[in-house]
């Protein structure tokens, strides 16, 4: 039901948040839609689960923190999203608040000229950290709602609520005109997955604000938009890696001219002087740590397969089975039975890598012959199961998730936290009560059956 119409002349931190998270539901309603119009810069499928794990990290560290000021709610919210960012639109969107945040510091209330100016900041900041900007992308659409905000206010517009629908209109007029701009787009027939994914988030915003409840907009979730996505390929590099530096003073610029001497693509480096996050499409992540090591303490780290999950889009509905890295299947059939593998952390002193991703078999046997420290092993969070299962249900897999003896650690519980967590889709977890070539064994019997 709608709401009387009164002018909104501010928003406090409590409401904004409240709006926030209504937008962030409506991103979540969304994500196997965005999944399927996911063409640029790779085909993967993935860029609403995505956009969800980094919005999902936003509430979860706002509801533990309930702040009385806007700056103080918006430093919480950008370094949420920093630290729970996932691929590229999630990356960038990371940057957006971190511009965002930085604008309405020292204020207590967000007045629709703060509003205006901020989101021009958060906009500017989502340019700078893309190694290679494109037009037709996520910062075009932010770019965009952030002038028409600015051209109102400027206008004489006073009332939050009709600045955030004219912005809603030009962004959605700015995401309608992605094919126009990018000519991957036109191909497939869609519009920016990335652009798609913000205007949800400022319509579930608006939504709350006009009505105070979530109508989230009627989607065929099943329209047929996979022959067109088919055409593509995931490029010259597999890839898609991941991590956030901790350091003292790091120069952003100098992180990304730094990754830029790669054979890589997608480079997008979010974030400010303690800490970034390093987006990344290559085919050895390794090299990509080792120059982020050079820039402060490496962690959370990740490396997606996106040849993998472009191949879901072939075989929606089926089975797929999950192992951690602990299973000891030969690469040849991990990739014959297209099981999908959690890693395994592995440290050797201060520094930790992926097993099989950014630490290989004989690099391990090199390091354990040259290095002083003895190598010790910890499981997979949770939220790396969780990122899979989320990947594979949104493409309606049913997963079996095959893990490590309980009795021998922990991966197993991570791996069934993981299924409770799984908003949606049929996850079960099974103790292999083995450990390496016994449990690669049970894990490829059940791809064998999938």
């Amino acid at each position: 039901m709608k709401r009387p119409s009164t002018a909104i002349a501010y928003l406090d931190a409590p409401r904004l948040l409240r709006a926030l998270s209504a937008g962030i539901g409506h991103v979540f309603q969304r994500r196997e839609y965005l999944n399927r119009i996911n063409v640029f810069p790779v085909p993967d499928g993935d860029t609403g689960t995505n956009m969800a794990f980094t919005f999902k990290t936003i509430l979860e560290a706002t509801a533990t923190s309930p702040d009385e000021r806007v700056d103080e709610l918006m430093e919480h919210v950008a370094e949420a999203a920093l630290d729970g960012a996932r691929g590229n639109s999630g990356a960038i969107m990371a940057q957006y608040f971190h511009g965002f945040r930085e604008a309405v510091a020292g204020k207590r209330l967000l007045t629709p000229e703060g509003f205006a100016q901020a989101a021009i900041a958060g906009a500017e900041a989502a340019w700078t950290a893309m190694s290679k900007p494109v037009q037709g992308t996520l910062p075009t659409v932010l770019e965009d709602f952030s002038k028409e905000l600015s051209q109102r206010v400027s206008g004489g517009v006073k009332d939050i609520q009709v600045l955030l629908r004219h912005g809603l209109v030009r962004a959605q007029e700015s995401l309608d005109n992605t094919p126009n701009q990018l000519p991957a787009l036109k191909q497939a027939g869609v519009v920016d997955a990335g652009g798609q994914g913000f205007v949800d988030l400022i319509e579930g915003i608006w939504t709350f604000i006009e009505s105070g409840d979530v109508d989230p907009a009627v989607v065929d979730l099943q329209a047929d938009l996979t022959g067109a996505i088919e055409a593509f390929d995931v490029g010259d590099h597999r890839f898609c890696t991941e991590c956030v530096v901790e350091g003292e003073d790091i120069d952003r610029e100098a992180v990304m001219e730094r990754l830029e001497q790669l054979d890589s693509s997608s480079l997008v480096v979010a974030g400010g002087r303690q800490r970034v996050r390093v987006h990344i499409h290559v085919n050895n992540p390794a090299q990509v740590f080792l120059v982020c090591e050079e820039f402060g303490r490496i962690k959370q780290q990740k490396a997606d397969d996106m040849e993998r999950q472009h191949n879901l889009l072939d075989h929606a509905g089926e089975v797929a089975v999950v192992v951690d890295s602990g299973a000891d299947i030969p690469p040849d059939e991990i990739e014959r039975l297209s099981i999908h593998m959690v890693p395994v952390r592995l440290s050797f002193g201060d520094r930790e890598y992926l097993d099989r991703v950014s630490l290989t078999a004989e690099e391990f046997y090199e390091m354990l012959q040259t290095s002083d420290e003895a190598p010790l092993t910890s499981q997979p969070p949770a939220q790396d199961f969780a990122r899979v299962y989320s990947l594979l249900t949104s493409h309606g897999y049913s997963v079996i998730s095959v893990g490590l003896s309980a009795q021998l650690s922990g991966t197993t519980s991570a791996a069934r936290q993981a299924a409770g967590r799984t908003e949606a889709g049929d996850v079960r977890v099974i103790d292999s009560l083995s450990a390496t070539a016994g449990e690669g064994l049970v894990a490829m019997v059940a791809a064998e059956a999938a």
